[in-house]
């Protein structure tokens, strides 16, 4: 393997992730799936699925804001989402996540010319594909 191939394996470009009306530079994306099952036993023992419902997606977020004019904007907002149960799209790679409440967020400013952040936020809704115009 040469060398120009292990960096593009090993090295990762920052993708942006639009969270709402701002964007984040993601360093991590992770969406988290699950369901409950009801499990009844037969009469001759055996278990049987009896019904299952789809829980919330939860999406996680890692990664850089860059807002020159107000870079901690983005704690006004989450905390504004958070405080009125306000609801935001999330758009990341050509998906589609509506109607995300966010759960949990934390933002830091460690000096640097951008804020890290992560942000956790849940859906009901389907994801989707973006639709390209």
């Amino acid at each position: 393997m040469t060398a120009q191939n292990y960096d593009s394996v090993t090295l990762r470009k920052a993708y942006p992730v639009r969270v709402g009306d701002f964007v984040m530079y993601c360093e991590s994306f992770r969406a988290e799936g699950t369901a409950d099952f009801s499990q009844q036993s037969t009469v001759n023992g055996d278990t049987v699925i009896s019904s299952s419902a789809r829980r919330a997606l939860k999406i996680t977020v890692k990664g850089r804001i860059i807002d020159v004019y107000q870079p901690l904007r983005i704690i006004l907002k989450t905390d504004s989402f958070q405080s009125a149960g306000g609801k935001c799209n999330v758009e990341y790679r050509g998906l589609v996540f509506n109607q995300c409440s966010v759960e949990n967020f934390i933002a830091e400013d460690k000096g640097d010319d951008y804020i890290y952040a992560t942000i956790t936020l849940l859906t009901s809704d389907t994801a989707h594909e973006k639709e390209v115009s």
